[in-house]
């Protein structure tokens, strides 16, 4: 009479890799996905910390240089950035009713990175009183 033996048969350990296997290509997907966010999540950041340098920058600046133009919309020569490849940032300064308010600055940057889906963008709003 033979003693039993521990340990898995051939069968055992194929049953095994099959299930992992399974397990692995079930759970691909939600790797590649969370991969994506959070890419699409660091275009954003990075939208924020150019709309929030410009901003700086724009506050920095005097308020009497501050010509009113540009827009958010659309290009407009001295109130753009394309330095960025994937990014483009807008500024927009108009003055305020009451004189004494000083001016409106706006900024909006765009992130065009086309795998990441619709455009992302932040805009941000200061006034600057004089």
């Amino acid at each position: 009479m033979r003693a039993r033996q521990d340990g898995f048969s051939l069968i055992e350990v194929l049953v095994a890799i099959i299930v992992i296997g399974f397990v692995a290509l079930s759970v691909a997907p939600m790797f590649m996905i969370a991969s994506r966010s959070n890419k699409s999540a660091a275009h954003v950041g990075q939208c924020s910390a150019l709309a929030m340098e410009r901003m700086e920058i724009l506050r920095r600046t005097n308020s009497g240089s501050l010509a009113v133009g540009g827009s958010l919309t659309t290009n407009t020569a001295g109130y753009v950035d394309t330095t960025q490849a994937d990014f483009v940032v807008r500024w927009r300064i108009t003055a305020a009713v009451d004189p004494a308010a000083g001016k409106q600055i706006d900024v909006r940057s765009i992130s065009l990175h086309p795998s990441m889906g619709p455009d992302k963008q932040v805009t941000f709003s200061s006034l600057r009183v004089p």
